[in-house]
């Protein structure tokens, strides 16, 4: 069995993070939150690290050395990133535990890991995006929205789950997801303080704005206008669009998902 430890919650990006969404595997799968992620029956087979912010971060660190330490079959990290919301100014300093990784991806680029991206970015929603209607939109982190205030002007989005009508085989979250690439793809400018956000806006080839608050959004390889919200409109000439980076980093987690194949075989 493979077991696929990430953080399962509310949020969007949490959820679309996942490999089981976007790749099969040869055995049978499951999911485990990695909060919830304390018995050792759960770490007796073959585990799938990620993706997500789960390095560095205060709140996963003893889930992350529990996990690192006692898994029985191969440790496989896939696009997971540093998180730390102590000093998002400083250098990413990586815990040692990563080095008792089988098989290790970090979303972070040009850190002396391995980088392979979030896996999302496999979604086929980045290849039917909708019509522009609007010059900029705001897709907010819901448990930091004091960081993008809202202006009345402004189409605005958080990134929490919120009640979107599934369409036949869809979940809730994936019809929160397509609701959310709608929305993204529907202006020139995302300004945004999610990490997600940040991330889609740049899949979707859009100028993108970023209100950082952990050293989350200083790792990607894409870099974009780091600013505070009031500043948006004199900042907007710094953003540039990304026309190569979706299929740069779906053939990148192409790849590490024949790594991962071999591994599990």
């Amino acid at each position: 069995m493979l077991v696929n430890i990430h953080r399962v919650d509310n949020n969007i990006g949490d959820w679309m993070s996942s490999p089981l969404r976007f790749f099969s595997f040869p055995t049978r799968t499951t999911e485990v939150d990695i909060l919830s992620c304390k018995s050792q029956l759960q770490l007796d087979h073959d585990v799938l690290l990620g993706g997500g912010g789960l390095l560095a971060r205060d709140s996963f660190a003893p889930s992350m050395e529990y996990i690192t330490e006692h898994t029985k079959g191969s440790l496989i990290g896939w696009g997971i990133g540093h998180n730390s919301y102590a000093a998002p100014n400083s250098p990413l300093s990586y815990p040692d535990y990563l080095r008792r990784f089988t098989l290790l991806g970090v979303r972070d680029d040009q850190q002396g890991w391995p980088y392979v991206p979030c896996v999302s970015c496999m979604s086929p929603l980045f290849d039917h995006v909708s019509e522009i209607h609007h010059e900029a939109v705001v897709y907010r982190h819901g448990k930091k929205p004091w960081l993008l205030e809202v202006d009345p002007g402004i189409p605005m989005m958080e990134n929490t789950a919120f009640t979107v009508q599934p369409a036949d085989g869809e979940t809730a979250m994936d019809a929160a997801f397509r609701r959310t690439i709608d929305f993204l793809s529907s202006a020139e400018i995302v300004l945004t303080n999610s990490y997600h956000g940040m991330y889609w806006g740049i899949l979707l080839a859009k100028k993108v704005l970023a209100v950082p608050f952990s050293t989350k959004f200083y790792g990607a390889k894409y870099k974009v206008p780091f600013l505070e919200f009031e500043d948006w409109r004199a900042r907007v000439h710094e953003a540039e669009a990304y026309p190569d980076a979706l299929e740069e980093c779906r053939e990148l987690n192409r790849r590490f998902y024949g790594k991962v194949l071999t591994y599990l075989s």
